[in-house]
């Protein structure tokens, strides 16, 4: 995602095409590289501070903040980084295989001072995962044996506490350390 953004006329573009940007569809567990140019009057807008990124959930009387991220600028008119929607406030706001009307504010600072801010309608999605297709699926097939969880050299399988347990034991017993009974 790149995008400009005019803070004279607040408006949002896509640096490619150069169309405005009137809503942002997003994905929940999802990461998006986001590069965010700031113009003014047409030209590059010179500043130091940062721009940040925030996916809220409109609520009345108060929006609750659901993912952050904040790019630092220095001397320059654009940042980028990650936005990652892979939060536990926003897993908790999301029913499964639904569609929620959220909202992505970008805000331009100098320092602690605002210089523009800008919201943008964000439908975001959590995906229904099916048998066979990435998601739950695929993180149980990644469990590791216990012959990997005890060699210990992997590091493409995830392991349950008793994959941790039992990789404790194996190296314990071959360290010559034995544990303590527990009551």
């Amino acid at each position: 995602m790149e995008w400009e953004l005019d803070i004279d006329t607040r408006k949002l573009v896509n640096a490619s095409s150069k169309r405005s940007v009137n809503k942002i569809p997003l994905s929940f567990e999802d990461k998006y590289q986001v590069k965010v140019s700031v113009f003014k009057s047409g030209d590059p807008y010179i500043f130091s501070g940062s721009i940040v990124v925030i996916l809220k959930a409109a609520s009345r009387p108060h929006s609750q903040e659901l993912a952050y991220s904040e790019f630092p600028v220095s001397l320059g008119s654009e940042a980028s980084g990650i936005l990652d929607l892979y939060t536990a406030e926003l897993d908790s706001h999301l029913p499964l295989g639904g569609e929620v009307p959220l909202s992505l504010e970008i805000t331009v600072l100098s320092g602690a001072a605002e210089i523009s801010s800008l919201t943008v309608p964000a439908p975001t999605t959590r995906r229904m995962y099916t048998p066979g297709s990435p998601g739950p699926t695929a993180v149980i097939e990644s469990l590791a044996t216990q012959p990997e969880a005890e060699a210990g050299v992997l590091n493409n399988k995830w392991m349950s506490p008793l994959r941790v347990n039992q990789a404790f034991e194996s190296f314990a017993s071959s360290s010559g350390i034995t544990f303590m009974p527990t009551t």
